[in-house]
C-alpha cells in the first residue's frame, strides 16, 4: 500500500490540513477521497456538482512532486418499490 496525501482548496484543505490515506494505487485513492468526501459530508457534493473540481496529491515516495487532478462524479438514485401484503 502506498500513502497518498490528496486535498482540495475549494474545500479549504490544504496540504497540511489533511491525513494521509492509504491505497492499491493512485487512482483508486483518488476516487476513493470522492466516495469518503461525499459520505462524511452528506451532500454528495462531487457527485451531483456540474463542475470539475482540482485537486493536489502528493505521494509518499516523492514528496516534493505535487501533481494536480480534475475529478468529477454522477450521481444516480436507485429505488425500490415492494408491496406490502397485509
Amino acid at each position: 500500500m502506498k500513502q497518498y496525501t490528496i486535498w482540495c482548496p475549494a474545500f479549504g484543505q490544504t496540504r497540511e490540513s489533511v491525513e494521509p490515506v492509504e491505497d492499491d494505487g493512485l487512482e483508486t485513492a483518488l476516487i476513493n477521497w470522492c466516495y469518503d468526501y461525499d459520505e462524511y459530508y452528506c451532500e454528495n457534493e462531487i457527485a451531483l456538482s456540474e463542475d470539475v473540481i482540482t485537486v493536489f496529491v502528493v505521494e509518499d515516495n516523492n514528496p516534493n512532486r505535487v501533481r494536480e487532478f480534475l475529478l468529477s462524479g454522477t450521481f444516480t438514485p436507485k429505488y425500490f418499490a415492494k408491496e406490502v401484503k397485509k
